[in-house]
């Protein structure tokens, strides 16, 4: 299966690191974490390991945060702990990324570009748990304004007012004498009733609810619009899935505030938005230009035995046919969604770049697609030339294996245009077929009725029956018909539709047979 890696990807870690590192200081500095160059220290150790144990890393950074809460209102540093430990394996997802988002917008929610943070996630890990974790930073930074008495943080409405819950001042001078821990412990029961004060005293309400659904929402946004790593256009893909995801935040931001009546934030929402807009795009340019993406195809391992050991066991499988056709049928028929391949112009290739050069692409297009069909569960071999035939338990496995063989091409081309593009053409059909022993199709009413399908195709199309685009559940916007077919050696004519596997694909008109 072709895989994205970066180039200095062996940097990548040292940069968490750094980031960890910086964010932990911060934090402790900020909750007033005495003595000072105690807590530089628990910074450093949580950076180094980040390089390797990010779990470990996470622990440190959250205990060492805990510690000033602990003797200020020793319920929430437990409370901390305790939901730190449940959350701990998402925020150990990414390499420790998770984790960083948090702190990395609590950080920019001081310093002005409050949302830069939870878009990135989004581009960097996906919608979904890009997402969450915007949604869980955007709360963890409210419930810091709220506890410490701040109606705002920044552009971000808290809800908090005086006299706080917690108070920086309350720290010791230092926290590893630890003779303040009977006292912090012998108050625990009032501070569970002014902590239960504080929560249900909070201002702001519809916007401290809608605040992380919109920090989330441009997670997603950003996610969502991100190019595929490694092919064309990702760098303006990732400024625009950016932008977008920064648009939704501040433009969202601003007419909740506008409607709900929230507090007149510290820093105006166009201000954040830019500079927001500014550190995404750099996370960007960042993350293609220096961190480049690229596609690496492995070579295939080849299956067990070889292509006479196979043609051997055709041969077997046909004197069954005509030996014993009925042992044959109750053992190797069977009703099947089948794939074969082609690749374009593959005659002319061979003349133009030689049979040493064709050889090599043609092994290459194996080890690229092969693992795909495995992949989709389905069962796969080489025709012997320049094609491949494979069989499937269902539709929707065909056709979504097709659709990645096609983009693995895509993206192999893009990134070896000193080389001839590898073009295939993809037919698929349901139907009767007989199976050799490991699943594979050799002859059969739905292998010939694929190929006369794929034959109507050009290279980089996936042509496919009716039946087999209704069971699919593919988009119907994916989807063209080009009518009705009468195909040598089918009783009946065939409706053929073509799979659009990109939004940029056009229907490509076949020639009528």
């Amino acid at each position: 299966m072709a895989k994205v890696v970066r180039r200095h990807a062996q940097v990548l870690p040292w940069v968490r690191a750094a980031l960890m590192t910086a964010g932990t200081a911060w934090m402790l500095g900020v909750s007033g974490f005495a003595p000072a160059a105690v807590g530089w220290l628990v910074a450093v150790v949580a950076g180094g390991l980040m390089l390797g144990t990010p779990i470990a890393a996470i622990l440190t950074a959250v205990i060492a945060m805990a510690l000033p809460l602990a003797s200020a209102r020793f319920v929430v540093a437990v409370l901390l702990i305790v939901l730190a430990l449940a959350a701990l394996s998402f925020l150990a997802r990414n390499h420790g990324g998770i984790f960083l988002v948090v702190i990395t917008s609590a950080v920019g929610v001081a310093i002005g570009p409050a949302w830069a943070a939870a878009v990135c996630a989004g581009y960097l890990f996906g919608a979904a748990h890009g997402a969450t974790a915007a949604v869980l930073a955007c709360v963890v930074i409210q419930i810091a304004g709220l506890l410490t008495g701040a109606d705002t943080l920044g552009v971000l409405a808290t809800g908090g007012s005086l006299p706080a819950f917690l108070s920086p001042g309350s720290v010791p001078e230092s926290l590893l004498a630890f003779d303040w821990i009977g006292d912090a412990v012998s108050s625990v029961t009032s501070d569970v009733r002014l902590l239960g004060d504080a929560l249900s005293g909070a201002s702001y309400l519809p916007l401290l609810v809608l605040q992380p659904l919109l920090w989330g929402a441009g997670a997603a946004t950003a996610g969502s619009l991100r190019g595929t790593p490694g092919t064309r256009w990702t760098l303006l893909k990732g400024v625009i899935a950016v932008s977008a995801g920064v648009l939704v935040v501040a433009v969202g931001s601003s007419v909740a505030l506008a409607l709900l009546g929230g507090p007149t934030p510290e820093v105006a929402p166009l201000v954040a938005g830019l500079g927001s807009l500014v550190a995404a795009v750099g996370v960007v340019a960042l993350s293609e230009l220096v961190f480049t993406p690229r596609v690496v195809c492995p070579p295939v391992r080849s299956a067990p035995g070889s292509m006479r050991a196979e043609d051997a066991e055709v041969d077997e499988l046909l004197r069954l046919i005509s030996t014993a056709e009925e042992a044959l049928s109750s053992k190797h028929t069977t009703e099947a969604v089948v794939m074969i391949t082609d690749m374009k112009s593959f005659s002319a290739m061979t003349e133009e770049e030689g049979s040493f050069t064709s050889a090599k692409l043609v092994q290459r297009h194996r080890d690229l697609l092969l693992p795909v069909i495995s992949a989709h569960k389905g069962s796969g071999k080489s025709t012997g030339g320049d094609g491949l035939v494979a069989s499937f338990s269902s539709s929707k496995q065909a056709v979504g294996a097709a659709v990645e063989m096609q983009r693995v091409l895509e993206e192999y081309n893009v990134l070896h245009t000193g080389e001839r593009d590898i073009l295939v053409r993809i037919g698929i059909a349901s139907g009767e077929v007989v199976l050799d022993s490991a699943g594979r199709p050799f002859i059969g009413a739905a292998l010939n009725l694929a190929a006369r399908v794929m034959n109507l195709g050009d290279g980089g199309c996936i042509m496919v029956t009716r039946p087999v685009a209704a069971s699919a559940k593919q988009h119907a916007a994916c989807l063209h018909s080009h009518g009705d077919f009468t195909l040598k050696n089918i009783a009946e004519p065939v409706e053929v539709i073509e799979v659009l596997w990109s939004s940029e694909r056009a229907p490509s008109p076949p020639g009528r047979t």
